[in-house]
C-alpha cells in the first residue's frame, strides 16, 4: 500500500466518522454515506477497477469517470441546498410577518 492510499483511506474514514457524529437521526443519509465511503475505499485500494469500469462506459480513464461522477454529485448537492435555502427563506419571511403583526397588536395598533 502506498502513502497516498493510506492518506486517502484515513481521510475517507475520518470524514465519515465526523459526519456520523453530526447526523444523529438521518439513517438514509448514513447508509448513503457508508456506501459512498466503502466505494471510495475500494477504488483507492484497487484503482484499476475504475479504469475497467470507465472503459466499459466509454470514458477514457478511471480518473475522468470519477471526476464526472463527482461533478454530478456536487450539482445534485447544490440543487438540494438551494431548494432547502428557499424553504428556509419562506419560513423566515412568514415568521417575521407574524412577529410584526403580533407586536403591532401588543402596542395597540390594530392590523387589517
Amino acid at each position: 500500500m502506498t502513502a497516498i492510499q493510506i492518506l486517502l483511506i484515513f481521510s475517507i474514514v475520518l470524514f465519515t466518522l465526523i459526519f456520523f457524529l453530526k447526523l444523529k437521526k438521518n439513517n438514509l443519509i448514513k447508509i448513503l454515506l457508508s456506501l459512498i465511503s466503502a466505494f471510495g475505499i475500494y477504488f483507492v485500494l484497487f484503482p484499476k477497477v475504475t479504469t475497467t469500469i470507465s472503459n466499459e462506459l466509454g470514458v477514457g480513464r478511471g480518473t475522468d469517470l470519477l471526476l464526472y461522477v463527482f461533478i454530478i454529485g456536487v450539482l445534485f448537492t447544490l440543487i438540494a441546498f438551494y431548494i432547502q435555502l428557499r424553504k428556509l427563506k419562506a419560513q423566515i419571511t412568514i415568521l417575521i410577518r407574524e412577529k410584526a403583526i403580533n407586536e403591532a397588536v401588543v402596542l395597540g395598533k390594530p392590523h387589517n
